[in-house]
């Protein structure tokens, strides 16, 4: 079959998301308009990353609040759900309470209960941490008497790293939540009709954001070639087919650990 007969499939494959490895443009000859794109796609990483470690609160068990008020470390929590049960009602009622420790702030749910019958029916429906009192606060101050409680008004922003309800979970305000939205499309629409990526093929970065997207996104941009900073690696392979899975778990594990 001669060059002209050669299928269109074959010369989009052949240019595709698994493009021979000998393909890989160096990762200063990127063209000057991805450079910029990868970029403003760092810049906003670092202002996520920012807000991660100074605003994102992280999701942790209820014990941790009362250990905290115990050894004196916590004089003030902020409470969203307050007032929580009223001594003359019955049933019971979810209160998130917001504090920070020395490193970053923290937050925990706790089911108040205005009885034993009504925990069983908390704990029931998924509650993560219960207690049958009719004043939850009184017990906070007993723990810590000069404790300050503040009422405020639910999360509205974005839980990510987990699922609210599980340990780990990290919130963030607003904003970063948006933004960390669209710097994941952005990124995707990079890899899929951008240069080719360095150091995996098109299809592995493309697994790794959906798998990993939290360690993917800063990955891509210092690795796969739209900074520059990763610098051009010293061969052309890339990590494609069954590396990806081997990458993405070790990746996922790194970030269960964080």
């Amino acid at each position: 079959m001669t060059n002209e007969q050669v299928p269109a499939s074959a010369a989009v494959m052949s240019a595709g998301i698994d493009a021979p490895s000998s393909a890989a443009p160096r990762s200063d000859r990127w063209p000057r308009g991805h450079r910029i794109y990868g970029w403003v796609l760092a810049l906003a990483a670092l202002a996520i990353a920012a807000a991660w470690l100074t605003e994102g609160a992280k999701h942790v068990p209820y014990d941790s609040l009362t250990q905290a008020l115990e050894s004196g470390e916590v004089t003030r929590v902020e409470v969203a759900g307050m007032p929580g049960m009223k001594p003359e009602r019955s049933g019971y009622a979810t209160l998130e309470v917001h504090w920070r420790d020395k490193f970053r702030p923290r937050f925990a749910e706790v089911t108040q209960v205005s009885s034993e019958r009504q925990e069983r029916k908390a704990l029931r429906n998924g509650a993560d941490a219960v207690v049958v009192t009719d004043d939850l606060v009184a017990e906070w101050k007993e723990l810590q008497p000069g404790l300050e409680v503040v009422e405020r008004p639910r999360h509205t922003g974005s839980t990510v790293g987990g699922h609210i309800d599980e340990d780990g979970g990290h919130q963030l305000p607003f904003w970063a939540g948006i933004l960390t939205l669209l710097v994941w499309w952005a990124v995707l629409v990079q890899i899929v009709l951008g240069p080719q990526p360095l150091r995996a093929t098109r299809w592995a970065w493309f697994w790794l954001l959906v798998w990993v997207p939290t360690l993917a996104v800063p990955a891509y941009l210092l690795l796969g070639g739209p900074t520059g900073l990763g610098g051009r690696p010293r061969t052309n392979f890339r990590v494609s087919g069954p590396l990806v899975v081997v990458v993405a778990f070790g990746l996922g594990l790194a970030q269960a650990l964080l």
